[in-house]
Order: structure tokens, then sequence, then C-alpha cells
């Protein structure tokens, strides 16, 4: 299980990594709310299997979930 949590936090990391937007200050789009949305659901679509299929509630509860890990 502990293997299973270690690659999707590292997959996680990695879908971020791609998308400097969502953390590096210098970029104009860091403050762009419209744009940081669409990378978040980009990296939670690349890390939550069938994150499209979902409905708001159940993306908002998989979000918590991957939060606390």
């Amino acid at each position: 299980m502990a293997l299973i949590i270690e690659n999707l936090i590292e997959q996680f990391i990695e879908e971020i990594k791609k998308r400097p937007a969502l953390y590096k200050q210098s970029l104009k789009e860091v403050s762009d709310v419209d744009v940081k949305k669409k990378l978040w659901e980009e990296v939670c679509g690349a890390v939550v299997s069938k994150w499209s299929q979902l409905n708001s509630e159940d993306k908002r509860n998989q979000g918590n979930y991957y939060s606390y890990m």
C-alpha cells in the first residue's frame, strides 16, 4: 500500500512540474484563476482514474482524499 501511495505522490508531483503556472511566481498566469483551474483539472485528470466522468461532489471528495496523502 505504501508503494502505491508513494507512486501516486510522485506522479502528482511530476504532473505539477509540467505546469509551472501553478507554482512559478514569475509567470503572469500564476495569478489567473481560470488558467490555474484548467491546469489543476489537467493534473487531476492525469492522476485520478476516470476524473472526467466524476461529478462535482465526487471530484471534491477525490481532491480531499489526495490532499491528505
